[in-house]
């Protein structure tokens, strides 16, 4: 499975001084790019100068290996388990072959689908202000947003994808490890 999009983030419980990462990156800009991805720090409106949101987008994997250098870098500093809300890892992958889905016309689908795909998700209505969730969509594309409050790495997520497309194509079943 080849990875077209990646973005790696990590959503802030408390507020979070950007003077820390501004240090870390040595950019004092909210949007910027470093080592071919692009970095997005969404401060927190109800306390200047502190962050809410840090994330991490790359063509490719490359966000990953980002990510993972400023989270070594962080949990050096400081007790990252008192400030992580929660990890969001997303991805967006070409899948090897195509899957045709039997799905009627006059099912409404939700998303940019063109009535050709199908949406997977383990929250009811979509609902991304929780703080774990998984939802993956698969047309032309498989796309993958995934947020829990333990780090996961791209690579995991990738491999959950595989056999989740495995088991829903394909009729296999997974044998607990």
């Amino acid at each position: 499975m080849e990875v077209i999009r990646s973005l790696n983030a990590i959503l802030f419980s408390r507020s979070f001084p950007i003077s820390f990462l501004r240090e870390y990156f040595n950019n004092t800009s909210n949007v910027f790019n470093i080592d071919d991805c692009n970095v997005i720090i969404e401060e927190d409106e109800r306390v200047p100068s502190f962050v809410k949101v840090i994330e991490i987008s790359s063509e490719g994997k490359k966000s990953q290996e980002t990510f993972e250098k400023l989270l070594r870098w962080m949990s050096l500093k400081t007790r990252l388990d008192e400030f992580v809300w929660a990890y969001h890892v997303e991805f967006t992958s070409k899948l090897e072959k195509s899957y045709p889905l039997s799905v009627p016309s006059t099912l409404p689908l939700v998303g940019n689908l063109m009535l050709k795909g199908i949406i997977l998700s383990n929250v009811k209505d979509l609902d991304m202000h929780q703080r774990e969730f998984s939802i993956v969509q698969i047309d032309n594309e498989l796309k993958v947003i995934k947020r829990t409050k333990k780090y996961i790495g791209l690579s995991k997520i990738e491999k959950e994808a595989e056999n989740l497309i495995n088991i829903v194509f394909n009729g296999e079943t997974l044998i607990p490890s």
